[in-house]
């Protein structure tokens, strides 16, 4: 991102194919880059070399990374490999997405259809912990298309905006939303793959020194760190999770108000929605699992799935706004 956003597109271009074959999960942002190095640097009377260059050094990296397993035969096993369509729909642990709340919205349905009387037929439970195809008891399924083309539909405003409007200083917070919009509404998305949005946001954020994408980064990264907790589930652990987002959550928006040069706060609503986690935290942790007779393990895990999910949802939308607002009408000069 910062190669492209200093003008380096062959360079940025390069490294985005080895990162590509390093972790293939960042065919999230592959469509963002496609489309701002299609338009900002394929343009003019020399664009057709210029794209002639471009693929071929990508087809370059891939052919190094990809060239001895074509050679032995092996590319079928390596493709089911690396996309495992046959694992469902969510993660074993649900990560905190659209997909979350539509299973738990599943299964709230179909505790109601049985409540009245209703039979339904048994089908594979999402929430037994296990990786597998799970069918919806009441929702209709979702597969791994459908899920691909509503996430380009979530993508296209940003993609639009970016064709129209390649300026590399937007380029960062462009791949950005495109890799939390993934997260969101992708196939099988894994929860640490929040980390995606988070660790390179925060570069980003203290250079842009904005005050508002300072806030909704706050949010954001408090939220999807403390999504995470449930993948620290021995006891010896919670002690050090709980006390490093609470060190986080009170010295982060001191130290951006001191990096900004003004103070960071968040809303009254996001604010609240935050201090939410820690009745989850109490709920999750120290009641549901102690309840006498429960017959809902899963229960503390997909509470702290949906309302993270919730939370992710709003981070999308203010993701959003720059490429759904309209543009400013250009003042005439005096």
């Amino acid at each position: 991102m910062a190669a492209l956003r200093d003008g380096q597109h062959l360079l940025g271009a390069a490294l985005f194919a080895v990162l590509l074959n390093f972790k293939h999960i960042f065919l999230y942002a592959a469509p963002v880059y496609f489309v701002f190095l299609l338009r900002h640097y394929c343009r003019g009377r020399s664009a057709p070399s210029r794209f002639l260059l471009l693929g071929c050094i990508v087809a370059a990296v891939f052919l190094l990374s990809l060239g001895p397993f074509v050679t032995r035969g092996q590319a079928g096993q390596l493709a089911s490999r690396l996309f495992p369509f046959d694992r469902g729909l969510v993660h074993a642990y649900w990560a905190p997405n659209f997909w979350a709340l539509y299973a738990a919205a599943d299964k709230v349905l179909a505790a109601a259809v049985r409540r009245s009387g209703r039979w339904l037929p048994p089908t594979a439970r999402m929430t037994g912990g296990l990786v597998g195809t799970a069918a919806f008891e009441v929702l209709p399924p979702v597969g791994s298309r459908a899920t691909a083309l509503v996430t380009l539909v979530a993508m296209a405003p940003c993609l639009l905006h970016t064709w129209r409007f390649p300026n590399p200083a937007r380029f960062p917070q462009a791949a950005l939303h495109c890799t939390l919009v993934s997260f969101f509404f992708g196939y099988h998305v894994h929860e640490k793959a929040i980390l995606m949005v988070l660790v390179p946001g925060a570069v980003f954020v203290v250079h842009e020194a904005h005050p508002a994408l300072a806030n909704r980064f706050f949010f954001l990264t408090t939220l999807g760190t403390y999504s995470l907790f449930p993948l620290l589930y021995r006891p010896e652990e919670y002690s050090i999770k709980v006390l490093l987002l609470v060190l986080y959550t009170a010295s982060a928006p001191q130290l951006l108000s001191w990096q900004l040069g003004t103070p960071s706060r968040l809303h009254t609503l996001p604010g609240a929605y935050l201090w939410g986690l820690v009745g989850v935290e109490a709920a999750s942790s120290w009641i549901l699992p102690y309840l006498p007779g429960s017959r809902l393990p899963f229960l503390p895990l997909a509470l702290v799935s949906c309302y993270c999910a919730v939370g992710m949802g709003a981070a999308l939308i203010w993701s959003s706004f720059p490429y759904i607002s309209p543009p400013e009408p250009k003042r005439a000069p005096h």
